[in-house]
């Protein structure tokens, strides 16, 4: 008896267990049913978000087809206008600066933003000083030895001139080799700091540059700075180092005089601005009005859109060491008195457009008033051949020759006022597309 009362309780305990068992299995089969519902919802949810996303990335991809075609028939539009002038060689050039200078394509109409520093950072890199530099060369050893042995190897290879990219990429200055020779006998570390100590001059030629930085400061011993083909709308004067006496800044994008004259250099004997966006409207005058422009020798003004010539030259009156102008390719260098007007206001100029003034040229004309013909816009130029046209037949009446001359006639497409108004615009201008559809009537019309 005592064994079965014994025996009764472990089977009840066992009935227990099971039962327990049994629950625990029933309520884990309940929930995860539960949780594989729960995923389906999610799944469902994910994939009613991702169908959402994907009709929005649809309608959005629309849009910008959309946008993306109107730009490219506008642009289209643009160079068709632009097809109607027979440009030169050099203006080829100049409209297709963004391909011109390294061959790589850029969209005019996003220029990203770079500053001097980081520009002139990046030449560095990629030049022989490259090789120098503490932060670039970390593992190797920095003592004068091992900098000799290196500025020896990389002359070697420098004088070589194998590879036309290597020369383009160690024309961030004058002299790069000098350069690297001067930082070495420093004996210090090479750094940057020390490299800016022993710049002079600086070039950095079509590397995008949109602005100057205070980082042109940290070179205090720079005499020439040269910035062409780059993408500079304004420049503020009194970033430019103390010492500079040459700045070059050749087909840019400055359109006014009123930030550099601020802070200004007095050391400056030569700015040149040839090839920009400088019209009647850029507040040349200012140049008058400021006590730091005494050592200005030579002033570069080419290429630019001035048409008042007075308004120039009564600018430039205070600038009493001035010696060398260059005004071609401006509508004001066409009027018929140009020179002789040029040395009325500026006596003490030697050189313009590059040509030097001589002892004939400064005498006066007698036969009229200069100031009359400055608005002219005569256009002189000099035809020294015709090609394609037959030689006339001698002829002679009473034993003389008969001087037969030809009718020419000549289109300056540059000078007609619609299509100036064309090369200003911009295909996202409102006057844009009203200017592109009477040329268009027009050139229907002569047909």
């Amino acid at each position: 008896m005592d064994n079965m009362s014994n025996v009764t309780p472990d089977k009840e305990n066992v009935e227990e267990e099971k039962d327990v068992n049994g629950k625990d299995l029933f309520t884990n089969i309940t929930e995860i049913n539960q949780a594989e519902n729960i995923e389906n919802l999610n799944k469902q949810n994910i994939g009613n978000q991702d169908t959402k996303v994907l009709e929005n990335f649809k309608i959005e991809s629309l849009i910008e087809n959309q946008q993306t075609q109107t730009s490219e028939e506008q642009r289209a539009n643009y160079e068709k206008l632009k097809s109607y002038i027979k440009w030169n060689s050099i203006e080829e050039l100049y409209n297709s600066k963004y391909f011109c200078f390294c061959g790589r394509e850029v969209d005019l109409y996003y220029i990203p933003t770079k500053s001097f520093t980081e520009a002139l950072m990046e030449k560095l890199r990629i030049s022989f000083i490259g090789c120098f530099l503490d932060h670039l060369n970390s593992p190797q050893r920095k003592d004068y030895e091992t900098y000799s042995a290196k500025a020896e190897l990389t002359e070697v290879i420098y004088n070589k001139h194998e590879d036309f990219n290597q020369e383009r990429n160690n024309d961030v200055c004058k002299d790069v080799i000098g350069l690297i020779k001067n930082a070495v006998e420093k004996r210090k570390v090479i750094n940057t700091e020390l490299v800016f100590s022993c710049m002079w001059n600086a070039r950095l030629v079509d590397c995008m540059v949109t602005n100057l930085d205070s980082g042109v400061k940290k070179l205090k011993q720079l005499e020439m700075l040269s910035l062409p083909a780059n993408w500079i709308s304004d420049l503020k004067g009194s970033l430019l180092p103390r010492n500079l006496k040459f700045l070059e800044l050749f087909c840019n994008l400055i359109n006014d005089f009123t930030n550099l004259c601020r802070g200004f250099p007095s050391t400056l004997c030569h700015l040149g601005l040839a090839r920009n966006k400088l019209t009647d409207g850029s507040n040349l005058h200012l140049l008058a009005t400021i006590n730091t422009t005494y050592n200005l020798r030579t002033l570069d003004l080419g290429d630019n859109d001035i048409c008042d010539l007075l308004y120039v030259l009564n600018s430039l009156t205070s600038l009493v060491n001035l010696v060398g102008l260059t005004l071609h390719g401006n509508p004001c260098s066409t009027c018929s008195t140009y020179r002789e007007t040029i040395l009325k206001y500026l006596p003490k100029l030697k050189y313009l457009d590059n040509v030097e003034f001589w002892s004939m040229d400064r005498e006066p004309l007698n036969d009229c008033k200069i100031e009359d013909h400055v608005e002219d816009g005569a256009l002189i130029f000099k035809c020294f051949r015709l090609m394609g046209i037959p030689q006339p037949a001698a002829q002679t009446v009473d034993k003389q020759k008969v001087e037969q001359t030809y009718h020419i006639e000549i289109e300056l497409p540059l000078l007609d006022p619609e299509l100036r108004k064309i090369g200003q615009l911009e295909p996202t201008d409102p006057e844009f597309d009203i200017l592109s559809s009477v040329i268009e009537k027009e050139k229907v019309n002569k047909k």
